[in-house]
């Protein structure tokens, strides 16, 4: 059974959630973290094209 959302789109008339700051130590970690989660993606990959590509062209 599908699942029903509720509250998908924000009302005209609602108000935004507050920003979110972040202090300068934990934006530093956050971005390191997205880094390495980038990376990781990008291995990830890098390794389905290499493993799909099984023909010899030679």
């Amino acid at each position: 059974m599908a699942k029903q959302w509720t509250h998908a789109q924000q009302d005209l008339f609602e108000e935004p959630p507050p920003a979110m700051r972040l202090a300068p130590a934990e934006r530093t970690k956050a971005v390191e973290q997205l880094q390495a989660l980038l990376m990781e993606a990008m291995v990830a990959v890098a390794d389905q094209l290499e493993a799909g590509d099984d023909e010899d062209h030679g």
